[in-house]
């Protein structure tokens, strides 16, 4: 297979023998939604049969994309690199089973007319097709659809009310669905045709069952190391974001034990002490002797930059820390070729669940008429395991590990007048297959969550900003060693990640590693209350609730009011009701 070509972004439409028209009307936006910053690195390819507007990874001419991730590949094979256009699927599955750490890929074959999409199976990058007017678009970046026409899904809206994100294959654009991870899609100019899990890189063959710890910990760090060299570059500055976790932690040292020269450890940190990270990542930098910087913006940088933040997501999500990561990006863009993220090990490690949540699990499965109680009645205050059991059985079992506190069903109907559906949802499906607690955890966070939220902010903040994010513990020979550790190395009594607490203890003193781990919270009263509440007062008023008629405004306006009084417990749901009305405000679901 060839290359392909390295994109930070792209946006197509496709259809057997487009129509000039047709072609100018998408060409006219699609350049505009593509070129409103960075022209520089803009392109487009035209032929008979398509429109692909998109831009260039700065990097390519120094890495190859498929060994280190963080791009969108795009694929243009012409005839004699296709023996027969029936197998292009099966063609380009074999090919892209060998892709290393975080990618999309797409594939036009217009000779046979097909058109395929893949996703890496994290789901790190994304993309996105529907057909409109009879024409495929497709995308890796929700942001590029904007005036092309397309109505707001409304089932979107009310599982982004519920859990703070839209889960894919939703998404808020009408008719445009989401490649899930892990996943091909094989179109034609009509219908699409097939879909296909991608096979897994293939596992490493060692039992590791009687290896010893000691050795086991010796080629984690050597696979450690190897990822590090491979998604690092040779010249230019590498950003790691370090907070004072065990993951982000673990990659400082692969930056030493790979003699990485040109990698500076950036911290986001916030005013209060009580959610900053700062001392804790300084203490690891200073052991390992690694550049340090810690990154502090005030609640006024922050009011100032929210529409523009807003602006560079392709869908509202909850996810608070895309503030800090899109405002530390965009400080550094110009002295930083590329990031690095630490998000990825959970997936290979897995993550316990505590003894309240495995025993409240259980206690769903195995004696579902609990749930006929009116655990809601129960006084609350005494115990906190008995708190967190009341909660766990109060609730719906398959949004157990669902941590943020959106809108309910309840809720979300009196808003909207519509009661909402969440039973067909992936969430829901992946509850039906789970045979553990453990497991059910872990896919919630990881095949849910973390698609939609974790690496989208750091995505599309780095993309908007025509930077470059990579993902080193998404590393393919990483990922699938983890994965074939014994149990007891990846976690054992409800402790996660034993290996790579080894690792952190083998190359830290013991004052660091013993610190708890801080949560990562953005104080969101920087936005909701900024300046005497001014984005809820504009963005949360009467007449913009009314004008974009998805909520019943009295209703929104007796919870903003509430919310605005001091009821703190309101912070999650005014939140999203803010990030989806300013994005309905700024965007344009349109056409011009």
């Amino acid at each position: 297979m060839s290359k392909g070509i390295s994109c930070l972004s792209l946006c197509g439409i496709y259809k057997k023998n487009l129509k000039l028209e047709e072609k100018n009307n998408f060409r006219r936006i699609l350049e505009l939604n593509n070129t409103a910053d960075h022209s520089d690195n803009y392109f487009t390819f035209d032929s008979d049969n398509y429109l692909i507007v998109g831009r260039t990874d700065h990097l390519e001419s120094t890495t190859d994309p498929v060994v280190t991730g963080g791009a969108v590949l795009l694929f243009l094979p012409d005839s004699n690199q296709l023996a027969n256009g029936s197998e292009l699927a099966d063609w380009f599955l074999t090919e892209v089973s060998g892709f290393n750490s975080s990618w999309a890929a797409c594939l036009i074959d217009d000779r046979n007319d097909q058109l395929l999409l893949a996703r890496d199976s994290a789901g790190a990058q994304t993309l996105y097709a529907g057909y409109m007017d009879g024409v495929l678009v497709f995308t890796s970046s929700l942001t590029h659809l904007k005036n092309l026409g397309f109505g707001l899904n409304y089932d979107a809206v009310a599982n982004l009310l519920h859990f703070l994100y839209v889960p894919a294959p939703l998404t808020m654009f009408e008719g445009i669905t989401a490649v899930m991870p892990g996943e091909s899609v094989l179109y034609n100019s009509c219908k699409l045709l097939d879909k296909k899990k991608i096979k897994p890189f293939e596992k490493i063959s060692d039992n590791l069952i009687d290896v010893p710890p000691e050795e086991l910990l010796i080629r984690y760090e050597s696979l450690l190391v190897e990822s590090a060299q491979k998604h690092s570059i040779k010249t230019g500055k590498l950003g790691l974001f370090l907070s004072g976790g065990k993951d982000s932690s673990v990659l400082s040292i692969a930056v030493k034990l790979a003699g990485l020269d040109n990698v500076e450890a950036i911290t986001l940190g916030f005013s209060d002490r009580s959610i900053d990270e700062g001392e804790d990542a300084r203490h690891v930098t200073k052991h390992l002797g690694i550049p340090f910087r810690l990154m502090r913006f005030s609640e006024d940088e922050y009011l100032s930059k929210w529409t523009d933040v807003v602006n560079s997501l392709g869908q509202p999500m909850g996810d608070f820390a895309v503030l800090p990561v899109y405002a530390a990006i965009g400080a550094l863009g110009d002295e930083f070729k590329l990031f690095w993220d630490g998000t990825g090990s959970d997936s290979s490690f897995g993550i316990p669940a505590t003894y309240q949540e495995a025993l409240g699990w259980w206690l769903n499965r195995s004696a579902p008429f609990l749930k006929r109680f009116p655990w809601n009645l129960f006084p609350r205050g005494f115990s906190y395991s008995a708190d967190k059991l009341i909660s766990i059985l109060h609730g719906y079992a398959e949004e157990q590990f669902v941590s943020w506190n959106g809108w309910s069903g309840e809720e979300i109907s009196c808003l909207t007048g519509s009661k909402p559906d969440f039973s067909s949802s992936y969430l829901y499906q992946i509850y039906a297959e789970c045979r553990t607690p453990i497991e059910h955890k872990t896919r919630t966070l990881c095949e849910v969550w973390e698609p939609e939220n974790a690496y989208r902010k750091v995505v599309q903040s780095a993309n908007s900003q025509a930077s470059v994010v990579r993902f080193p513990f998404l590393d393919n020979r990483l990922t699938q060693f983890t994965r074939n550790l014994p149990e007891n190395q990846r976690y054992f009594n409800r402790q996660n990640k034993i290996l790579i607490r080894a690792l952190l203890a083998k190359h830290l003193p013991e004052h660091i590693v013993a610190k708890p781990k801080g949560s990562f919270m953005f104080p969101k009263q920087y936005i909701l209350n900024g300046r005497n509440f001014e984005l809820i007062k504009r963005y949360l008023s009467d007449s913009v609730i009314k004008n974009h008629r998805l909520v019943d405004a009295k209703i929104a306006g007796q919870y903003v009011k509430e919310y605005m009084q001091g009821n703190k417990n309101l912070e999650d749901r005014i939140w999203i009701l803010l990030m989806l009305h300013t994005w309905l405000e700024i965007g344009k679901l349109g056409r011009i």
